[in-house]
């Protein structure tokens, strides 16, 4: 039971990263780029626990951000689609 609630988590994790990928770029028009999932360029160019670094000119948004972009925009339409059907 636990190693599925792992393998829900991980694709849960994906999606949501996912949707970061895509909406970040979008929102910036292109000035803002996502990190890759294992990616370590975050950890060389920025603090620890931080959302977003810049290297060379460009912005980058670290594993940690897109999930936090990925929840709020789940979170926002979510919350959008009750008060649609209420």
């Amino acid at each position: 039971m636990e190693a599925l609630m792992y393998a829900v988590w991980a694709l849960l994790e994906l999606v949501i990263i996912g949707t970061a990928k895509v909406l970040v770029p979008l929102a910036s028009n292109g000035k803002w780029r996502c990190d890759g999932l294992a990616s370590r360029e975050s950890r060389i160019h920025s603090g620890a626990g931080a959302l977003s670094y810049e290297h060379n000119g460009q912005r980058f948004i670290t594993d940690t951000g897109q999930l936090l972009i990925g929840v709020l925009f789940y979170a926002i339409v979510g919350s959008a689609a009750i008060y649609a059907l209420t």
